[in-house]
């Protein structure tokens, strides 16, 4: 009996001692010795800011010329990972509508470079996972291309009931104090950048004619030589209907980014 158990504990030895050769041979993934962090990225003009663990809010340059668009062949940012990190997915943020599209330079255990396309998604958080054929690979960096889903903007000054004037037809006016931007003109007829919300909801089109805005109303505007020419979504009395109005200003497209 003795025997029989000495000879049980021989052969357990020994398999451990295989196994223990076969994993020390097997590549292993190393523990990252720092969190994700983004050492540089291109265009080198973005302004990459901390949000939390992990993540970061990049505002997302409007100008598709300062782009880089080599390699996927379309305008979008490089992030260079300061180093190259073990991750499951990439959590994307911005507007609701927002289109994005990502790729993940990839390394392997020869230290080769794989850029691994993550896919488009829509929304106004979106997660993209790397796929099964990469999974556990360390990534070097990240390409993310990136589609409004309509302009951001935020309201700058109210437009109060009692400073609004009944025009003609369903147009009502409204002088704008100054220092909110410049308006439209003879030789500028598309110049304002301002823009007019009712209840928080973009009014529009913008830059319309004064007649179109008498006769159709539905939201048409013009910021026309410092007075706004507007009128409510239903044709209804903006002095009167219980909403709230304000000029707003555009705000970069920010994206948020994390690395769960």
């Amino acid at each position: 009996m003795t025997a029989r158990r000495t000879s049980l504990l021989l052969a357990a030895v020994a398999i451990a001692a295989v196994l223990a050769a076969l994993a020390s041979r097997a590549p292993r993934l190393r523990a990252p010795d720092h969190p994700p962090a983004f050492s540089s990225w291109e265009p080198p003009s973005l302004e990459v800011r901390p949000a939390g663990r992990n993540a970061w809010s990049i505002p997302f340059p409007e100008d598709s010329r300062t782009l880089p668009a080599a390699v996927v062949k379309e305008p979008h940012i490089l992030l260079e990972l300061g180093h190259p990190v073990a991750m499951r997915a990439l959590e994307l943020g911005a507007e609701d509508g927002a289109v994005f599209r990502a790729w993940a330079t990839v390394l392997d255990g020869a230290g080769g470079q794989e850029l691994v396309a993550l896919g488009e998604r829509k929304g106004a958080r979106v997660e993209m996972p790397l796929p099964a054929s990469v999974a556990g690979r360390r990534v070097a960096s990240l390409r993310i291309a990136y589609r409004p889903g309509g302009p951001a903007v935020e309201p700058v000054a109210p437009i109060p009931p009692a400073k609004i004037l009944r025009e003609l037809g369903k147009a009502n006016t409204y002088m704008a104090p100054p220092g909110l931007g410049e308006a439209d003109d003879l030789d500028h007829p598309r110049r304002s950048a301002l823009f007019v919300l009712e209840d928080g909801k973009l009014l529009g089109p913008a830059h319309a004619m004064h007649d179109d805005i008498r006769k159709n109303g539905a939201g048409r505007y013009s910021h026309w030589q410092g007075t706004f020419y507007f009128s409510s979504s239903d044709g209804s009395d903006p002095r009167t209907n219980g909403r709230q109005y304000a000029v707003a200003r555009r705000t970069p497209n920010e994206i948020r980014i994390a690395i769960p």
